[in-house]
């Protein structure tokens, strides 16, 4: 069996255990390094792991390491539609239901449970305290999207997408941080496990921000004023901030044009079943442990609008890289360099000094 293959099934089986490559590389007494190699096929476990693998995961070592693949086998997806007040997911469902089915999805929609409780005469103002009220709506959430995920496996298709409108830290950013850690600690549930149970998440940013005259109160569960809708925006992207594929579309213009930008590349769209998987595993591999190593003054330039490599990346770099600094260009894309090449160029010559003059 190719690398690449092992890799993905290694990856899959531990996804289906609820394992983080912390967790599987704990069990087996090796590094999450490792663990993260494997799984982007850029190496492969010994026989003595590939055998303590077969017993964590659940299956025998023959079919562990076999190159047949089962025919037509499902794929289920599960991805985070959120935002801030009026920050409209209804266009952006409408949007990502046809762009699915065109790409040969059947989807399906996890209505919003706050919505659902408030319209059905369930709500916080009216509960006991605020944390019985969510409560009330982690545990409905919860229940709901395990009923579509069990749902979703007795379909005929082979490729769905359960897009849940909003999800289960929300409850995060309604909530303080005590309350918040309790609920968890009580119900024997890891935040961490929670959040990387969805393969990506989508906030929108209310129109509260930015876009004021289109704020509204349309919708009978929407009773924020515009600085509490900026509030919540703030708390709901710091609730789901960690997770590896959060995507934060801003209202500055069309949703299609908004999602086109942030959806893959052309090379993925393009790419084969295989190949695309191949792709998840590379951008998905932690390459942060080796910063703290860097012991060379390093320059970090970035796009201020790069959405292809975001400026968080950067300032994580400049954070864990000894002696870094980070240049960021404003107004600029991925490509930043290019689009202020002279400025890139003084910047790149005082950096480098006189190191530079035999260039």
């Amino acid at each position: 069996m190719d690398e690449y293959t092992l890799g993905n099934k290694i990856y899959e089986l531990r996804k289906k255990k609820n394992l983080t490559q912390e967790d599987l590389a704990l069990l087996l007494d090796i590094s999450d390094k490792a663990v993260s190699k494997w799984e982007n096929g850029t190496s492969k476990p010994t026989i003595e792991n590939l055998s303590k693998l077969s017993k964590i995961l659940d299956i025998s070592l023959d079919e562990l390491i076999t190159l047949e693949e089962k025919k037509n086998k499902q794929k289920i997806n599960k991805i985070v539609l959120t935002g801030g007040p009026c920050a409209g997911k209804t266009t952006a469902m409408n949007w990502i239901q046809n762009f699915f089915q065109k790409q040969g999805y059947k989807v399906l929609f996890v209505p919003e449970t706050a919505t659902e409780l408030i319209t059905g005469g369930l709500t916080p103002w009216e509960t006991k305290t605020n944390s019985d009220f969510q409560s009330i709506l982690f545990d409905l959430q919860l229940e709901k999207e395990k009923l579509f995920e069990e749902g979703a496996k007795k379909l005929p298709n082979d490729k769905i997408l359960i897009v849940c409108d909003r999800g289960i830290l929300d409850n995060k950013a309604y909530m303080t941080k005590r309350d918040f850690d309790y609920l968890l600690k009580s119900k024997r549930l890891s935040e961490i496990k929670l959040r990387d149970s969805y393969d990506a998440v989508f906030h929108l940013v209310t129109a509260a921000k930015g876009a004021k005259k289109y704020y509204n109160l349309d919708n009978e569960a929407r009773t924020e004023t515009i600085e509490e809708a900026s509030r919540l925006d703030d708390l709901l992207i710091s609730s789901w901030t960690g997770h590896p594929h959060l995507r934060i579309i801003d209202n500055t213009c069309d949703f299609e044009e908004k999602m086109k930008k942030k959806y893959g590349s052309a090379d993925y769209a393009s790419a084969s079943d295989k190949m695309r998987a191949v792709m998840v595993r590379a951008v998905n591999e932690d390459l942060t442990y080796p910063l703290p190593e860097i012991d060379a003054p390093t320059l970090l330039v970035w796009g201020e609008n790069d959405d292809a490599t975001p400026l968080s990346d950067g300032k994580t770099m400049e954070r864990l890289i000894p002696d870094a600094g980070l240049i960021v260009m404003p107004e600029s894309g991925h490509y930043a360099f290019l689009q202020n090449i002279g400025w890139f160029s003084n910047i790149v010559r005082n950096f480098c000094g006189k190191d530079m003059e035999e260039v």
